[in-house]
């Protein structure tokens, strides 16, 4: 039964007693939970890899801004 609650094809199978019908409601219910974790933490690493682009690319700008205002030379990077 269970299996068949993850699928998209419509099922025969079905709680017939209030027992089952508990566990039905459980196994859903902790399943929405579980999807509700995995979904958060995937946003989280998502926008965490997002902060660190955005740090990066600042950091780097920041880079470039005193190179220039200090006038190096590029071939002084290249050795």
């Amino acid at each position: 039964w269970s299996l068949t609650q993850f699928t998209p094809a419509t099922n025969n199978v079905a709680p017939s007693n209030v027992w089952e019908r508990m566990f039905a409601a459980c196994v859903v219910l902790l399943a929405l939970v579980m999807f509700s974790s995995f979904v958060s933490g995937v946003t989280s690493a998502v926008n965490e890899l997002k902060m660190l682009s955005i740090m990066r690319t600042r950091e780097r700008g920041r880079l470039l801004d005193f190179i220039q205002s200090k006038k190096i030379s590029i071939n002084l990077g290249s050795m």
